[in-house]
């Protein structure tokens, strides 16, 4: 296949905290979603700029997230992560 944009699998739609995705109770036993589903932003971002694997659909910041079901926290470049962020804090900017 080419190499043009949107020729990969790519990231996930939906972003999941990255331990409760690792876990094994990643899909809830009850049926009411996935664990890792039900987060927040903390308000900082960093810049991070990557070559290569498609680098071009990634934003030029992560952003730190806080998983309300495992108390998590990590950073994440995911849109869905971003636009959150957006939102939250945005009189921030």
């Amino acid at each position: 296949m080419g190499g043009g944009k949107g020729c990969y699998a790519g990231q996930p739609l939906s972003f999941f905290c990255a331990k409760c995705r690792k876990s094994i109770a990643f899909r809830r036993s009850d049926w009411s979603g996935y664990a890792g589903d039900n987060w927040k932003t903390t308000g900082k971002k960093r810049k991070q700029l990557s070559a290569g694997g498609n680098y071009r659909h990634w934003p030029d910041h992560a952003y730190q997230y806080e998983c309300l079901d495992c108390k998590h926290v990590g950073w994440s470049r995911h849109p869905q992560v971003e636009r959150r962020y957006k939102k939250e804090h945005a009189s921030g900017e």
